[in-house]
């Protein structure tokens, strides 16, 4: 039977490793999300076909960019849930250790390295997506200089 001491010391930890879980991460998905929109919506703005061919490739190249930009977001979305769920395993062994049941060391250690991978993959798309954005942007920005007054 466990001590009520011990359920609360579980309860604690599951809640802070949630807490310190998704404050690492989350904030930078939903930053390159909404940097995505933006770059999306920028490029959309732009007018097609003005009869400069240099105008509708650097408009090309400003919606391929928002289109990577948004793929990457997305891609960083899911590995931020895929990270989310291996915490969840690691924190769930962690509380099997510091209660005393069963739990395989083998199984903990490999959701650490799991849920590090993700969190790795996860900032790794969302550097995609800000840079694509940016590249996105930058197209844009040069389009506009193009445009006839």
């Amino acid at each position: 039977m466990m001590k009520f001491r011990t359920a609360v010391e579980c309860v604690v930890i599951v809640a802070s490793a949630s807490v310190a879980c998704a404050a690492d991460y989350r904030p930078r998905v939903e930053d390159v999300a909404c940097q995505a929109a933006d770059a999306t919506y920028q490029a959309d703005q732009l007018e097609p076909f003005l009869p400069s061919p240099e105008y509708e490739y650097y408009r090309g190249l400003a919606i391929q960019f928002a289109s990577d930009s948004r793929y990457h977001a997305s891609c960083a979305e899911m590995w931020a849930n895929n990270a989310d769920g291996w915490w969840r395993e690691y924190s769930r062994l962690m509380v099997l250790k510091a209660t005393r049941q069963g739990y395989s060391i083998t199984e903990l250690n490999e959701a650490k390295a799991m849920y590090n991978k993700a969190v790795a993959r996860c900032y790794e798309c969302c550097d995609n997506a800000a840079q694509r954005a940016r590249l996105c942007l930058q197209q844009v920005a040069y389009c506009r200089v193009l445009m006839p007054q």
